[in-house]
């Protein structure tokens, strides 16, 4: 039996002294997404590498924020990028779009 968890925020699971920083990083690796492929449940962003350890540290504080997250990285053999998953549902898919895609994602063409 699955247990869904329910999409709410616990905006005081980040420590205080971290959270500018997390929205830092937020608009970071997002403003710095090269393409977004819509997934069944999510999202799979494609960063450059040089994103990577900001992204492990922001995976580390938003899965005590967001729980109902579940987060992959994926890479491709000597490639220059890799693929960051957010995922978790279909619920989660649509919270992912209004609170990421929508407003931190600068048009890509």
């Amino acid at each position: 039996m699955t247990t869904e968890i329910p999409i709410q925020c616990v905006l005081d699971a980040i420590p205080e002294a971290e959270r500018e920083a997390q929205v830092a990083r937020s608009h970071e690796i997002f403003g710095a997404v090269q393409n977004v492929h819509e997934t069944s449940d999510g999202y799979r962003f494609t960063l450059p590498i040089e994103k990577l350890i900001t992204v492990a540290t922001w995976v580390s504080f938003e899965r005590l924020c967001c729980p109902f997250f579940a987060f992959g990285i994926t890479f491709a053999p000597a490639a220059t990028t890799f693929d960051f998953a957010l995922n978790g549902g279909e619920e989660v898919k649509a919270f992912i779009r209004h609170e990421i895609v929508d407003q931190l994602i600068p048009t890509i063409s």
